[in-house]
This record gives structure tokens, sequence and C-alpha cells, in this order.
């Protein structure tokens, strides 16, 4: 089994787990050579239709721990270059987390840049839902 097939084997098993992002922390301390893997096996799992990653995103709560806060931010950066998902839910899970979160609005730039740049289309749509 490769790194990737272990990282999924993993994330499913906690995926529908009420302490997801308690967990999906762990997984990120354990992998943190490996962390891009972590957001691009999570878009796969969604992209198979098997688990909303957007939607479970909509849930994640604040913490104390900065550390949580930033994995969180980093693993749904590493997410959204690969999802399909319409550019609304997008959109909306980046402005609950910016909220919920407590964090610069500028903090999901490098994975919503690469997310637009992925479709044409995508990028002016975005500018089009903020106005």
């Amino acid at each position: 089994m490769n790194c990737n097939q272990k990282i999924r084997s993993k994330l499913l098993a906690i995926i529908d787990s009420e302490l997801f992002f308690t967990e999906l922390n762990k997984i990120y301390i354990e992998n943190l050579t490996d962390i891009k893997n972590i957001g691009s096996e999570l878009a796969a799992i969604h992209n198979d239709n098997s688990v909303d990653i957007i939607a479970k995103f909509l849930t994640v709560k604040d913490s104390e721990d900065q550390s949580f806060t930033y994995a969180m931010l980093e693993i749904f950066n590493n997410i959204l270059p690969t999802i399909i998902s319409p550019v609304s839910d997008v959109v909306r899970s980046i402005t609950y987390i910016n909220l919920e979160l407590k964090v610069n609005a500028r903090s999901c730039n490098s994975g919503l840049e690469l997310y637009c740049d992925k479709k044409e289309g995508r990028k002016i749509r975005f500018y089009l839902m903020l106005y």
C-alpha cells in the first residue's frame, strides 16, 4: 500500500465520525511531510461522490488551538485545486471558514486561485458572486 492509499484509507475510516476534524488534524500531524496528499485524497473522495467534502467543511468549528486552525486551512487549500464542485459551494465554504475560524479573508487564496484556474469561467463566476 503506497502513501496515498494509506492516507485515503485513514480518511475513509474517519469520514463519518463526529470527531472528523479532530481525527483529520491527527492525520495531518502524522503526515507533515505529505500534507498535499491529504487534500488531494479528500478531493478525490469528494469527486467520487462518496462524501461532500465541501459540505463537511461547513461544519468545522473554531478552536483556540492555532495549529488546528492552520491545519484546517492548509488542508482546505489543498482540497480546492482538484475538487469538482460548483463555484457557489466553494464561495459559501470559503466564506464560512473565514468567519468561523476567524481568519483573514485571504487565507484561502492559494487554493482558490488554483481552483479557478482549473476550469475556464470559474474565476469570472467567482467574482460575479461577490458583487
